[in-house]
């Protein structure tokens, strides 16, 4: 996939493993064979992502936190049924190629140091 780096955005994502359990195995043998797997992500309410725009994903919540995933995005956002099943209402996704994948146990995910936040 080729990318026109003046115009490409990046966009972090987040994964919070207390509210949904992802089975990466699938995933994981898709990127050993290919090198890549393809997936969708939930983007919260932004409207601007763009096919080809830089996407990594952030575990948040629990430990290890941090980078654990990155990829590109394969179509702008757009809305369909929420994650949460019990929930009746619809989220915006992205389907994003991801490229890499650390496993959080294991691997050493590019970790965040919390800072308290003090302003500009």
């Amino acid at each position: 996939m080729l990318h026109d780096l003046h115009h490409m955005n990046t966009w972090l994502l987040t994964w919070n493993p207390k509210y949904w359990e992802w089975g990466m195995e699938s995933d994981f043998l898709a990127l050993k064979k290919q090198g890549f797997f393809d997936g969708h992500w939930s983007c919260g309410r932004t409207k601007r992502i763009e096919p080809g725009d830089r996407i990594f994903l952030f575990c948040q919540a629990a430990e290890p936190r941090g980078i654990l995933s990155s990829g590109h995005a394969r179509s702008s956002s757009y809305y369909k049924a929420y994650w949460d099943e019990s929930r009746e209402n619809q989220a915006r996704y992205v389907d994003v190629r991801f490229d890499a994948l650390l496993v959080p146990e294991e691997d050493n995910a590019l970790a965040v140091t919390p800072k308290k936040w003090t302003g500009m």
